[in-house]
């Protein structure tokens, strides 16, 4: 039960790299629990530029009430723009959010909502 979300972080190599540092200074619990989140959400890491891809489908995503996804949230503030992009399309139609500015990412990221039918 919960509200629950898909959501997608893109993060350019230098992000990344940011991201491993500030997690290895956080406190125990939090880096455990964002550790787990990680590892749970990597879709792809390009070895060489370390440009990084997550991906959680149907997520809790509740920032104010886990470690991990408050973390991030807050992490994010501290990348440029173009370092990053986060993507959370939430259960209800008009709940989508979208924040950083790499849009053109390896690996094209992106949100899309469309009419199918056979």
């Amino acid at each position: 039960m919960g509200y629950r979300s898909d959501v997608a972080l893109a993060l350019s190599g230098a992000g990344q790299r940011r991201l491993m540092h500030a997690a290895s200074e956080t406190d125990n619990e939090t880096r455990q629990d964002l550790k787990d989140l990680l590892q749970s959400g990597l879709v792809r890491e390009d070895e060489g530029t370390q440009d990084a891809l997550y991906f959680w489908d149907d997520i809790k995503w509740y920032p104010d009430c886990f470690p991990g996804p408050g973390f991030l949230e807050a992490f994010l503030e501290s990348l440029e723009p173009e370092e990053y992009l986060f993507l959370r399309l939430g259960e209800d139609w008009d709940d989508s959010q979208s924040r950083g500015l790499w849009w053109e990412n390896p690996f094209e990221a992106c949100m899309v909502r469309r009419i199918e039918f056979i």
